[in-house]
């Protein structure tokens, strides 16, 4: 082409030279027309046409590839890709380079530009490989490189099929299987745990994990597996499978589920070492308890050795053998406590328990069963009804087996029965009865009794209520020690402040020992003002508690007859009427568990007097009881004596709780009689009725004469004195024909 043009160039110079630019040709010349290219056109660029070029061999250059290494590092190793022509070309050549091979492009390496360029006048362009690092075992990813397609370069192409390949050189070790699991023990009631086989670094493949199960638990009936066959997928780092425990009733501690990887397969990865993982099972079937019963007064003491994991226990129980889970039941709520004393029973009744131990999901079997026959209180005998006369009396609770008023008052709202109020501390039961040492059945309370109440029992319907003339009787008994502020009697429901004159009567336990204390608030301050009367001697045994009310607000507190506090400024009213529990104790009270707990022991005989009792018949309604053996009897009033022929009978009132009465005399009336001088009188006579009579006493003398009554605490003092002259005769007039006859003979 070169010459081809050089050839013309002279041609034209030649004609010009000859003729001139504008010469018109001669006849006979010859004319070339000679069309110049573009200075930018491939044919001024050393394109096209048909010469020989400078391939040597006069054809169109061909493009070769070749690459600096056939192996590349993953860690940002390189390698040039070169496109080579067979000759240079008078314009660029564009080599478009198509790209596969296992490597993944801008994943496993990079490359600058898919499309070499050989620059015109350049036999050779050049591409740069970049290897990426990754933490995937993916040992001879290869990188293949073609031509895809030759543009330029005086219409280059391809020498042949061009294609290179090399090789990405893996610095990942083989991965290591490693297995885990999420917890190393698993609750036996259906909880799961997760297995989790890892990989140490990413395998290019899918790598099969086949796991295999051993160890004391049994597959299925102690636990199952989601499965035994894992697949962590290729550039994925985990695969999990799932443990869950199953249920069941055998106590079986020490369960121990054992897995361990036994093959791996499908990629490069191995096990790391001996994999294996121990899972133990924690049991919650609770050992099943073994219990026994000693009986005393009034009570049986069931005990047993703490079962591991419980959380509570269930006592059963019935009169008779054969207990079972439907029967009445005590919750026992401290899964530490060995013994539970059940008490308000009956003497000579026996009783069967068995056991259940909770551990708040599962229960233990009922134990076996044992039984205990309480014993009676000691010297206490009572039986019967006491009848109570007094026709003050509004209320009368005598407990035999019910909560019947039976004073039969007739005032407004009588007869005053009880409810039985569930207030849930320990498992609503329900009042118990139980042999009591004043008449019959005591009410039993603890904390799963409840407690009593009426609410019609209140100054609104009975006028000597509100701070008038009142006293309250009770029989008690404490069982161990019992809490603070536990009260046997309550008038108010009242959390703290104004009790509006409320009162309560507590049997408690303020610094360890049982005490007695009648408390109220008045109605315009509150509690810091209230007033107290406390007897300090500790209570454990049964005692007659009386609470005198007068209505100048004068307040006098009695145990078992004797006086032991007064106070003069106690206003004190009744709102309504609760038996065992403080006034701050009732259903819905968020407070009510927390120093207003339910009474524990026994109550017997409550009764509402509407007067105030003096003392001396304080003595005689708890004389009334043979419990109250701590009182000597009052003294015999009424003395009378009427004299006879020779001899005087005497009469007297019966005096509460006396076993006999002794009768003195004097014939000297001037000096009075002292039992505890025989100086002072001439004779004695002890008799167990109410009247007597004295013989052999000279008639005509004048005679004095003195009671006392006696029982086993000592003898009253003598009572007045009565006076009486027996007859020296005695005439018996008959009449016949008006004669008459004297007796003595005449």
């Amino acid at each position: 082409m070169k010459k081809l043009l050089e050839f013309s160039i002279v041609l034209i110079i030649l004609g010009l030279f000859q003729t001139g630019c504008d010469r018109i040709p001669e006849e006979g010349t010859i004319v070339y027309d000679v069309e110049f290219p573009r200075a930018d056109s491939d044919e001024a660029q050393g394109g096209g046409g048909g010469g020989s070029g400078s391939g040597g061999s006069g054809g169109t250059p061909t493009v070769t590839l070749s690459t600096s290494a056939a192996n590349i590092a993953e860690n940002s190793g390189t390698v040039t890709v070169t496109g080579t022509l067979s000759s240079s070309a008078s314009t660029n050549a564009l080599i478009g380079l198509g790209i596969s091979g296992s490597g993944t492009r801008n994943t496993d390496f990079s490359i600058d530009n898919a499309t070499l360029v050989i620059a015109a006048g350049s036999t050779t362009g050049t591409r740069t490989l970049t290897g990426i690092d990754d933490s995937i075992d993916d040992d001879g990813e290869t990188i293949i490189i073609d031509i895809d397609n030759v543009t330029g370069g005086d219409s280059a192409t391809e020498s042949a099929t061009q294609q290179v390949t090399v090789t990405i050189t893996d610095d990942d070790g083989a991965p290591n299987v490693i297995l885990t699991a999420s917890a190393s023990s698993v609750a036996e009631a259906a909880a799961s745990i997760t297995l989790t086989a890892t990989l140490s670094n990413l395998a290019d493949n899918t790598t099969n994990i086949e796991l295999v199960t051993s160890g004391n638990a049994t597959l299925t009936s102690d636990y199952t597996i989601a499965s035994t066959n894992l697949s962590i997928a290729a550039g994925a780092s985990t695969a999990t499978t799932t443990i869950t425990s199953v249920q069941d009733t055998v106590d079986e501690f020490g369960e121990v589920i054992r897995i361990d990887i036994d093959n791996v397969t499908g990629s490069t990865a191995v096990e790391s070492g001996d994999q294996f993982v121990s899972i133990s099972i924690t049991d919650d079937d609770v050992s099943t308890p073994s219990i026994a019963v000693t009986p005393s007064t009034q009570q049986n003491t069931i005990s047993w050795s703490a079962i591991p994991g419980a959380d509570n226990y269930t006592l059963y129980w019935r009169t008779s053998a054969g207990v079972s889970a439907s029967d009445s039941s005590f919750v026992i709520s401290s899964g530490s406590t060995t013994s539970y004393v059940h008490s308000g029973l009956n003497a000579g009744t026996t009783y069967y328990y068995k056991l259940m131990a909770t551990d708040g999901v599962d229960s233990s079997a009922l134990s076996n069963e044992a039984s205990g026959q309480p014993t009676a209180f000691p010297g206490c005998s009572t039986s019967g009804t006491l009848t109570d006369n007094d026709t003050d009396l509004l209320v009368h609770y005598a407990f035999e087996n019910n909560l019947n008023d039976i004073a039969g008052s007739g005032t407004t709202g009588s007869p005053y029965n009880l409810t039985n109020v569930n207030f849930q501390q320990g498992g609503f039961g329900g009042i118990k009865y139980a042999q009591g040492c004043a008449y019959g059945q005591s009410a039993y309370f603890d904390d799963t009794t409840g407690y009593l109440q009426n609410t019609d029992f209140k100054f609104g319907n009975i006028s000597n209520l509100n701070s008038g003339n009142f006293t309250v009787a009770m029989w008690v008994k404490p069982n161990g020690i019992l809490e603070s502020s536990q009260s046997v009697l309550s008038t108010q429901n009242i959390q703290s402040g104004s009790w509006d004159d409320g009162h309560q009567i507590d049997v408690d336990n303020p610094d360890g020992n049982n005490y007695m204390r009648w408390d109220n608030a008045p109605a315009t301050n509150n509690i810091a003002h209230q007033a107290r009367i406390t007897d300090g001697s500790v209570i454990t045994d049964w005692s007659f508690i009386t609470a005198v009310h007068h209505d100048n607000n004068t307040a006098k507190f009695y145990r078992n007859g004797v006086l032991v506090g007064s106070n003069t400024s106690f206003p004190a009213k009744f709102h309504l009427l609760k038996i065992g529990i403080n006034r701050g104790g009732w259903p819905g009270n968020p407070n009510s568990d927390t120093g207003h707990n339910l009474w524990k022991g026994y109550i017997d005989e409550v009764k509402v007097y509407g007067r105030a009792l003096t003392s001396t018949e304080v003595v005689d309604k708890c004389l009334a009881y043979s419990q109250c053996d701590n009182l000597t009897p009052n003294i015999p009033l009424n003395l009378t004596a009427t004299a006879g022929v020779s001899q005087v009978t005497v009469a007297w009132d019966n005096v509460t709780g006396a076993d006999n009465y002794t009768v003195y005399w004097t014939d000297t009336p001037s000096t009075a009689i002292d039992p505890a001088n025989a100086a002072t009188y001439d004779g004695t006579k002890t008799v167990s009725s109410l009247t007597t009579v004295i013989t052999g006493l000279t008639n005509g003398t004048s005679y004095d004469f003195a009671v006392k009554a006696t029982n086993s605490a000592g003898s009253s003092a003598v009572s007045d004195e009565a006076n009486a002259t027996p007859a020296a005769s005695a005439t018996v007039s008959l009449s016949k024909s008006g004669a008459s006859l004297a007796e003595n003979g005449g």
